[in-house]
């Protein structure tokens, strides 16, 4: 939470009659208090994009994943249906010899 600097006439006490003095000082602390609303607002406003921010790269880094798991399946498949093929080739040159 940030603190909020008071000007230095209202530091010292310097008010003037005790009436105006008091107003001023409800003032004050009204407007400290809106300040510091208004801060925390922008906090949450700040953690929600975070939040979604970060499922989005959530949501990306799952995208990646699914596509970097069909690559290697379809590099496996093709592996395997290229070494079937050497081995018939292989049983065929091996019969005729």
């Amino acid at each position: 939470m940030a603190l909020v600097r008071l000007p230095a006439k209202w530091q010292t006490g310097n008010f003037g009659t005790h009436d105006e003095g008091a107003s001023q000082n409800v003032l004050t602390e009204q407007s400290q208090l809106e300040t510091i609303l208004l801060i925390c607002q922008i906090k949450t406003k700040r953690k929600v994009s975070n939040q979604k921010t970060h499922e989005e790269y959530k949501q990306v880094r799952a995208k990646l994943g699914t596509k970097k798991q069909e690559f290697e399946r379809r590099k496996e498949r093709e592996t395997q249906s290229l070494y079937k093929k050497k081995i018939k080739v292989f049983k065929i040159l091996s019969k005729k010899l």
